[in-house]
């Protein structure tokens, strides 16, 4: 056979092959979501197919930047499944951390007043004290003096008698008890001075209120340092001994969170924790401090306790935060697709009939995003969004009836 025999041959071949393509239906078969869209794809037909009938639609209506009509797909498939778009998003349930404190004006100090040396410490930290019970003891060679000095004034008839003739006795023994009370003794620790006739060692420090013990800040041999207790100069400084959370004072819980989470919390959002009883509470979120910290990301969030007594203070707990987002187009984050443009969602307008909107996202919670474009008792596909979109692209009207069971 000679060459042009040859070419003539091929060219016949490849001639056949073009009419072939050109009279096949305009068909797309697409399946899930998870497939690309590529024209050229080769097929492999180990089992005979369904027939596809061609649908004949119209041409399909451009998208316009003025609120006019979107782009409407249409395809008739069991492959795709839509979602009622909702007018608030349903509640998200966030996991949190949050540690026990009480509140600013439940806390005080337990001061010292004099300066010396720590001798007994008699709390710890987490000890529940009524008022008057021991807290510290401190050993100080002032107050020992004073005491004894008074006691000399008692047993100094000479004295006494000096100052009872001057009319100065009964202002003078009252200044000198003043000045035991000032040291930190109580009318009974006097009258207990007067009688025993003997100095005490150690000045007693008590409780001034009920509450529990959350700090304690000095041990035993520690130099307190109280300052200048000298009448003359009626300077009083004080030393803090430990700090106590008063009772009735409230106590509240301060968590933590990302700052995605923290732009979620509002005025609706509620806070559920279990108490050391086992029994739930559900209670109102206080405050969420706008500030993130620099160090580790996050953001802070106060809730009060209604019932101050239900966690002791210190304690960290677990907690679920439940919140609601605002008004508007709430539609599930599956019937988002990022494209090029920006994120699209397929919008049914009829059945088989699709609109292709492009959204603007304004804010997210848990599986769901606001959006505009979009409105509450809308469906929005969420199955079969790859298949609509490469229908779409196709650009030339060609619809689908896909009749596969799946």
């Amino acid at each position: 056979m000679s060459v042009l025999q040859q070419l003539d041959g091929r060219k016949l071949l490849c001639g056949l092959f073009v009419l072939a393509l050109t009279n096949l239906p305009p068909a797309v078969l697409a399946h899930g979501d998870s497939g690309a869209f590529a024209e050229g794809e080769e097929h492999h037909h180990d089992e005979p197919e369904a027939p596809v009938e061609e649908t004949d639609v119209g041409q399909l209506p451009s998208s316009t930047d003025d609120g006019g009509q979107w782009p409407v797909v249409e395809v008739a498939s069991s492959l795709i499944g839509t979602v009622l778009v909702e007018n608030r998003a349903p509640q998200a349930r966030v996991p949190a951390y949050a540690r026990v404190v009480p509140r600013p004006g439940a806390v005080r100090d337990i001061n010292a007043y004099l300066s010396g040396q720590v001798s007994e410490v008699h709390v710890r930290p987490g000890m529940r004290v009524e008022k008057g019970d021991l807290i510290a003891s401190i050993y100080s060679p002032e107050f020992i003096l004073t005491q004894r000095s008074y006691l000399a004034l008692l047993e100094n008839e000479e004295l006494k008698e000096t100052l009872r003739e001057e009319g100065r006795l009964p202002n003078y023994k009252r200044d000198a008890r003043s000045n035991l009370r000032w040291w930190g003794m109580a009318e009974d620790d006097i009258l207990a001075l007067e009688a025993r006739k003997d100095a005490v060692e150690h000045l007693d420090v008590r409780a001034e209120v009920s509450g529990v013990i959350s700090e304690v800040f000095v041990a035993p041999g520690e130099i307190v340092r109280a300052g200048d207790r000298a009448m003359e100069s009626f300077v009083v400084v004080g030393s803090p001994l430990a700090r106590i959370v008063v009772d009735g004072g409230g106590r509240r819980l301060q968590g933590s969170v990302y700052a995605d989470t923290l732009a979620t919390l509002n005025d609706e959002t509620r806070v559920r924790v279990r108490a050391d009883d086992g029994e739930m509470h559900d209670l109102a979120l206080t405050q969420s401090v706008p500030a993130v910290d620099s160090t580790n990301r996050l953001g802070r969030f106060l809730v009060d306790l209604e019932n101050p007594n239900v966690l002791d203070v210190g304690r960290l707990v677990g907690l679920e935060l439940l919140t609601r987002g605002e008004e508007g187009g709430w539609l599930p984050r599956d019937a988002v697709m990022g494209q090029g443009t920006g994120p699209i969602a397929f919008v049914e307008v009829s059945e088989g009939r699709y609109e292709r909107r492009t959204l603007t996202i304004r804010d997210y919670l848990g599986g769901w995003s606001l959006a505009d474009a979009v409105s509450a008792g809308e469906r929005v596909v969420t199955r079969g969004k790859t298949l609509l979109e490469g229908a779409y692209r196709l650009g030339d009207g060609a619809g689908l009836d896909d009749h596969h069971d799946h």
